[in-house]
Formats: structure tokens, C-alpha cells, sequence
């Protein structure tokens, strides 16, 4: 403070006690170093990561559903065949010509390209959650996985659709660090997940 009296900072699991920071400085002398550990020891993503430095372990496939507006052209059809997704605009991630393995992207434009879609117009948004909030205003058809889009269906704010050509699933990885640090218990998850695939 301007005073010079010693600031009291409020600890942030309980609001009701004030920590002196002479106390937070002592509590952080007594912690063991990092020593280059990552703060999780390992994370659950989509797609194996092309770094040397990472170990990505498959856990299970997740499906994509096609999604739109609740206003749109599409949203009350009983089945979308391909030749309907014509002329449509699709809300998803950027295509970048230097990323290596899968993407989402590469998958969505591979797949249009296959239905004779190639040149279907692109809104290239690097956010799942903009994504949702662009197809839900309208701007276009998402290609999303199933986990994310689950409020926003109960909720109505966006539609599902048949639509079998579009039929896709995408990899679902724990990545470590191969040389990082796991404890004991994160070795036994991985161990555990590995004889469930």
C-alpha cells in the first residue's frame, strides 16, 4: 500500500482468509522446483502430435456431426444427401499449408472434395466456440465434434443433420512428454487406458 503498511492478499480457495505475503513467500520457498515439469503431467487433445518430443497415446474415436442454424434451408430435413450441401458455406478452422498429420481443417476439405464439393466457401475461424456462435447466427454449416455441440443442441440453438456423406470421427490422444515427468498415479491411468483401447 502507499501507506507502507504490508498489503494482505486473500487466498484464492477461501476468500475468508487473508494470507500475509510473507507467509506466501515462505509456502513458495518450501515447494520443490518445477525443474522443467509441465503443469499436467499429460493432457487429453484430438490428434496425435507430430513433435519427436511428444508421446500421444490413441484413446478412442470421437464422431463429428454436421451442424446449422436453426433457421437454415437444411435444419428440418429428414436426411441431407451430398448434392444438397451444394452451394453452402462451411465455418471452421484455417487450412494451413504447413501443418503436418490430421486436422480438422484437412479432413473437412478432403471430404468435400470427394463429394465434388471442393469449391464450397470457407469460414476460416481459428476458435471452436466462435465456430458454434457463427453457424448459430447463420453464417454457415459446422462439421463439430459430438462433445462440444451437446448445450447447444439441448438448447436448441443449433441443429443437427443427417447427413451421411458427412459421417466422420477424429482421434482422441493423451500426449506426454516423453522425457517429462509422470507420477505414479498418471502412469497407472495411462496404463489403465492402454489395455482399455
Amino acid at each position: 500500500r502507499r501507506d507502507g503498511t504490508p498489503r494482505r492478499l486473500m487466498c484464492p480457495m477461501h476468500r475468508c482468509c487473508p494470507v500475509q505475503p510473507a507467509a506466501l513467500r515462505a509456502h513458495a520457498r518450501r515447494r520443490p522446483p518445477d525443474r522443467g515439469r509441465p503443469r499436467l503431467p499429460a493432457a487429453r487433445r484430438y490428434f496425435a502430435d507430430s513433435d519427436p518430443d511428444l508421446v500421444s497415446l490413441p484413446l478412442y474415436r470421437e464422431a463429428l456431426i454436421t451442424v446449422c442454424a436453426p433457421g437454415h434451408r437444411l435444419a428440418r430435413a429428414r436426411k441431407v444427401r451430398a448434392r444438397a450441401l451444394a452451394g453452402e458455406a462451411w465455418v471452421a478452422f484455417p487450412v494451413r499449408p504447413d501443418s503436418s498429420g490430421e486436422s480438422y481443417a484437412r479432413l473437412l476439405a478432403e471430404r468435400l472434395a470427394a463429394l465434388g464439393l471442393g469449391g464450397a466457401d470457407l469460414v476460416a475461424i481459428d476458435s471452436l466456440t466462435a465456430q458454434k456462435r457463427l453457424v448459430e447466427a447463420g453464417f454457415g454449416l459446422g462439421l463439430l465434434p459430438e462433445s462440444s455441440v451437446h448445450e447447444e443442441l439441448r438448447l436448441g440453438t443449433l441443429r443437427a443433420l443427417d447427413a451421411p456423406a458427412m459421417r466422420l470421427a477424429v482421434p482422441v490422444v493423451l500426449v506426454h512428454r516423453r522425457r517429462g515427468y509422470l507420477s505414479g498415479a498418471a502412469r497407472a491411468l495411462m496404463a489403465l487406458l492402454a489395455e482399455r483401447r
